[in-house]
């Protein structure tokens, strides 16, 4: 495990750039193979808290990461140049548990709640914010329950998840109430009110949360599929997979651990079988038979692996449209690997991963039969 958060840390200090306090959004291999970084702002703001996230459990278990320093004084410098930048309340809940863990004492933190308590102010935030955005409220909120002011806001933002976003039936909280929105989720939308409802749960004992957590890590572990790959975009109604790709790799190695480590903390039985393929699915037991993890042209995580077709976000919004899913799709016969390289993923790695020894091992395996297209360099 210390070596595939070596990997992590090696990635972030070629898309850190000091000069402008970020870290790249996105990283793309152009033509020669060579990396390119994309710090376009505000995806790098969100993608630069995330990733300190992760930096400040490795300097915890690790010390002082050398290329970085302080990762306290980091965010200090992030903050006095993006600060009035962050406008997304979502992000202002993760900077708060960013702070909490990396610098209590920043004036930031007041600031951050004063942005979250106007967003619940203004209007109905049922409609106005999505399952995401308050997951990471509430996340934030529950990491300073020691002040009354947050424990308010915490009380707010998860009665506002129960009574407007939680399906009756299944469980599965809806992405938005709009309507276009209201019967699909995505599976990272799934995971972040998993971890809010732990979080809330741990800190409140909020015997709820407890339950609301349980009856949907029920449903998300049995959408896992044989080779440990988790699906995308959720029917809510039914809790059945609408789409499987993208399998984005960020799911397999760290953000499914976000729900899954809690649950094998309460002793919740599967989840250890869960987390091993899961992970295995990154270091090559996935469709393409390859690992996710290359070397080129310094440690690198693959982004996903994609339905080789046109215009996919438009078609993945006309499959949302269709009727309920009852059952698993079926694969897709021609996939490709997305070679983007998003920082938050070795972010999240090193938040989950950052003192712990062991690794699933990977098993031998070969790929299906499947065609691959759009490649811009030869499979390695």
């Amino acid at each position: 495990m210390n070596r595939y958060c070596g990997q992590a840390l090696d990635y972030l200090s070629h898309a850190y750039d000091p000069r402008r306090a970020l870290f790249s959004w996105r990283s793309r291999l152009d033509e020669h193979g060579a990396a390119v970084h994309d710090f376009d702002t505000p995806w790098a703001l969100r993608y630069t808290i995330n990733t300190y996230l992760g930096l400040r459990e490795a300097e915890r278990h690790g010390g002082e990461i050398e290329w970085l320093g302080p990762v306290g004084a980091r965010v200090g410098e992030f903050l006095s140049a993006w600060e009035p930048e962050i406008a997304n309340c979502g992000d202002h809940g993760l900077l708060l548990v960013l702070l909490a863990a990396a610098d209590p004492s920043h004036p930031a933190v007041e600031r951050s709640l004063g942005r979250i308590e106007r967003a619940l102010a203004d209007g109905d935030p049922a409609r106005t914010l999505n399952a995401q955005e308050l997951s990471w409220m509430l996340w934030g909120a529950s990491a300073w329950a020691s002040q009354e002011r947050a424990r308010e806001l915490a009380r707010l933002i998860f009665q506002t998840l129960e009574r407007g976003f939680v399906h009756p039936v299944t469980g599965m909280p809806r992405h938005s109430t709009r309507r276009y929105r209201a019967h699909t989720v995505s599976f990272g939308s799934v995971v972040y009110f998993l971890r809010a409802m732990h979080e809330h749960h741990r800190v409140f004992d909020s015997a709820r949360a407890g339950e609301l957590f349980d009856a949907c890590l029920a449903r998300v572990l049995a959408l896992q599929g044989e080779d440990g790959a988790w699906p995308w975009m959720l029917d809510v109604r039914t809790a059945m997979p609408i789409d499987v790709y993208p399998i984005f790799t960020v799911h397999q190695d760290s953000m499914a651990m976000l729900f899954l480590l809690p649950a094998r903390e309460r002793g919740t039985e599967g989840v250890e079988g869960a987390i091993e393929r899961s992970f295995r699915w990154n270091l090559g037991e996935n469709e393409l038979g390859r690992a996710i993890v290359v070397d080129r042209p310094y440690a690198w995580f693959y982004r996903s692996i994609e339905r080789a077709e046109r215009w996919p976000r438009a078609r993945r919004y006309l499959r949302g449209l269709g009727p309920r899913a009852v059952s698993q799709p079926p694969r897709s016969a021609r996939v490709r690997f997305n070679r983007e390289c998003r920082s938050y993923h070795p972010g999240w790695v090193l938040y989950v991963w950052s003192g712990h020894e062991q690794l699933p091992q990977p098993r031998s395996c070969s790929p299906r039969s499947i065609v691959v297209e759009g490649e811009p360099h030869a499979l390695r």
